[in-house]
């Protein structure tokens, strides 16, 4: 999945949470709950896994989903700010280790037993479309990301 929809839908479980800790705990819940859903993920959105245009769909997408968290929170109280950052950490966390470490900054964390472990159980859980199918991958990710976004008025 996509980080924009990790990032709000975690930031939310981060607010309805009322507790730092367990705002990180519910983001992290929630990255397993949405790689459950059937999705695409940055990979399948590039031909022929191309890694400079799937590390630029992941900056672009990591920063739309700051920035769509600075607008829905822009008013807030500190309080509820930090529920959101822990819950937005929680929410992308598994990502970042398994992702940005274990294939850009450190290429053979993978090769490590930490690094196999996390890269299981992240894998474990996730849902894939196939290529021909992936509207509904967008789908998926459009309808997290709309509901937290809707969410965020009521909270």
């Amino acid at each position: 999945m996509l980080l924009t929809p990790h990032l709000l839908v975690g930031a939310a479980c981060g607010i309805v949470s009322r507790n730092p800790l367990i705002a990180f705990s519910a983001g992290f819940a929630s990255h397993i709950i949405l790689d459950l859903l059937p999705h695409c993920d940055q990979d399948h959105l590039c031909y022929k896994k191309q890694f400079g245009i799937i590390k630029l769909i992941s900056v672009i997408d990591f920063l739309l989903g700051i920035a769509l968290l600075c607008i829905l929170l822009r008013g807030r109280s500190l309080y509820t700010l930090q529920l959101a950052f822990f819950g937005a950490c929680g929410g992308f966390s598994m990502d970042f280790v398994d992702n940005f470490i274990g294939k850009f900054l450190w290429p053979d964390f993978r090769k490590t037993k930490i690094g196999r472990w996390i890269h299981a159980f992240h894998e474990y859980f996730h849902t894939h479309t196939p290529p021909r199918k992936w509207i509904l991958g967008i789908a998926t990710q459009v309808a997290s990301s709309f509901g937290s976004i809707v969410a965020f008025y009521y909270l």
